[in-house]
């Protein structure tokens, strides 16, 4: 009978330690929903920071293609001016001396805009390679907020025989929850560096073919002199 007796109070003592536990795991569990908001606040400031992020890469590379083109259009003015130009000299001098350069003009001017596709080329090619590996980069530092879950915390691990792995691992959660988006400052700052430092590079490539193409245009206006001296020529002879 005492046996029996001291049984009973053994396993009444048992019950209290499990129902302790148990209830260890229903605080488990209400601890981790209380993180929830947590969460949710730093998942919207990831969010924001990387949209934001986004929003001024696209700014950057907007205003650097504002640069291309004034460089583009400051190019092309200059070649054209110098095709008005000889067109206007053209006119002032004898039609049989200048016609054999018309085509040859038309042709020098043809070569030009070549020219110029050649030098977006090249430039596209090496803006490519910056402006993929900065977005490359964005699509990263998403991955790695996208990977912080509330879930983790729950596998694994038993919450019914340890919970207190689980509250433990909440308390680590909410460290990792805390981790703010990577810094995007260099990398917005280094997008911009290196996105203007191709811009002399275009520059030089169409200042050549300017300083090319109008050589040969000069060269034009040179035979056609040596044509007329030629006419002023054999009209003294005569």
């Amino acid at each position: 009978m005492k046996f029996l007796i001291v049984g009973l109070l053994l396993a009444g003592c048992a019950c209290t330690e499990i129902s302790d536990r148990r209830q260890i795991s229903l605080e488990a569990v209400e601890k981790l929903r209380a993180t929830i908001p947590h969460y949710q606040t730093a998942q919207d400031y990831a969010v924001k920071s990387m949209s934001e992020a986004k929003r001024n890469a696209s700014v950057i590379l907007s205003n650097f293609y504002h640069i291309v083109f004034e460089t583009k259009i400051t190019a092309l003015v200059n070649i054209l001016e110098e095709e008005a130009s000889t067109m206007n000299y053209a006119k002032s001098v004898d039609e049989w001396c200048w016609e054999s350069n018309v085509p040859l003009l038309e042709g020098t001017m043809g070569w030009v805009g070549n020219d110029f596709s050649e030098c977006a080329r090249q430039l596209d090619g090496l803006i490519a390679e910056v402006v993929a590996s900065t977005y490359n980069q964005f699509h990263a530092d998403e991955a790695e907020i996208k990977k912080i879950s509330l879930l983790d915390v729950l596998q694994r691990r038993n919450i019914i025989s340890n919970p207190k792995s689980i509250i433990d691992a909440i308390e680590n959660l909410e460290i990792d929850i805390e981790r703010t988006v990577p810094e995007l400052g260099d990398l917005l700052s280094n997008f911009e560096t290196e996105l203007n430092d191709k811009i002399p590079g275009y520059s030089g490539c169409l200042k050549n073919s300017v300083q090319q193409r109008t050589r040969q245009i000069e060269f034009l206006k040179g035979e056609t002199i040596k044509c007329l001296a030629e006419q002023k020529k054999q009209k003294s002879l005569h």
